[in-house]
């Protein structure tokens, strides 16, 4: 297997590091740096990985979505450089946003947020052995959540009535409650898991 096929390699993950570094120095960059020559060098690299794109619909079963995750995914330059962990019944993000998060000036953008309590509940979910997608998801914004400092963000299964799931979640900024949510979930029968997850 390739590198760009295998997304557990380390040169995977040195990758998408490297390129999430690019992303958060090229948002904090100089304006009035000349950028024609940076622009040409990344030009090129890009032009150079793109001789190596695959077809990766058959890659995105269940086993490697962790990997890939918006939110946490080690092979994703988009996410965030989050870590989790999990418990019996909850799951827990720690990291920071960097300024490729900004949406007010100094701010995580509420987008965001909302994507991470949409993730966060549904690993919540699929621990809890509830493969399900998302109904409704409902976010109370307490107060803006500031760029470049730790967070934490928690969520847990609430309740389980036949096929729908209620997940609740919480985004905190020290000992400061800055969003919480509220989910419901819609568990998938084996046919429907196997042609969402494979």
């Amino acid at each position: 297997m390739s590198d760009l096929i295998d997304p557990a390699r380390p040169e995977r993950y040195r990758l998408t590091k490297a390129t999430r570094r690019l992303i958060e120095a090229v948002r904090k960059m100089d304006p009035d740096v000349d950028l024609s020559q940076i622009a040409a060098q990344v030009e090129k690299l890009t032009s150079e990985v793109e001789k190596h794109q695959i077809e990766i619909g058959e890659q995105r079963g269940r086993g490697n979505y962790r990997r890939r995750s918006p939110l946490v995914g080690r092979s994703n330059a988009m996410a965030p450089p989050f870590t989790y962990e999990f418990d019996s019944d909850q799951v827990a993000v720690h990291g920071t946003f960097g300024l490729a998060y900004e949406g007010p000036p100094g701010f995580v953008h509420g987008g965001w947020i909302s994507l991470a309590f949409d993730e966060i509940m549904g690993m919540a979910n699929a621990i809890g052995g509830h493969v399900a997608l998302t109904a409704r998801l409902t976010v109370k914004y307490r107060e803006p959540t500031p760029l470049e400092q730790p967070v934490r963000i928690e969520a847990h299964t609430k309740k389980v009535e036949g096929r729908r799931i209620t997940t609740i979640g919480t985004l905190s900024v020290g000992e400061k409650v800055t969003a919480e949510a509220e989910g419901l979930f819609i568990a998938l029968d084996e046919k429907r898991t196997k042609k969402h997850f494979g």
